[in-house]
């Protein structure tokens, strides 16, 4: 079965790194924890089915390469304001929210300045027993 929902927001994940979540079509709820601090390159790429996210809850301070690239149904976005650096082509997954009535302010701030380096590492098909 495929992931569709997502809660770790009892957890204490820091980092969530590269691929995380890339490619879970059907996942259409998240829930990240207050602690969360970076997230990895391909984060949430082609998660298709979230129409709406919101990470202003959590510490986000960086961001990696196409974060959330081809979620052609994301339609809000709320970004923390302590978000600070992000991967090159993260900015144009936030840009195409731009016409969109509630993307985070924050958006055309952001800098295309590097990866992040994440400790720890979640793909769709080890994800499945989190359900």
């Amino acid at each position: 079965t495929a992931l569709v929902s997502l809660d770790l927001s009892g957890t204490s994940l820091e980092a969530a790194g590269h691929n995380f979540l890339h490619n879970c079509a059907a996942l259409n709820d998240v829930r990240l924890p207050p602690t969360l601090r970076t997230l990895g390159d391909r984060a949430f790429k082609h998660c298709v089915s979230l129409a709406a996210v919101d990470l202003s809850g959590t510490a986000l301070t960086e961001v990696g390469t196409f974060f959330f690239d081809d979620c052609t149904g994301l339609r809000s976005l709320a970004i923390p304001p302590t978000l600070q650096k992000s991967g090159a082509w993260a900015p144009r997954a936030l840009m195409a929210l731009a016409p969109r009535p509630r993307v985070a302010a924050r958006t055309a701030a952001l800098a295309a300045s590097g990866s992040s380096a994440a400790a720890q590492r979640a793909v769709c098909s080890s994800a499945e027993g989190l359900k």
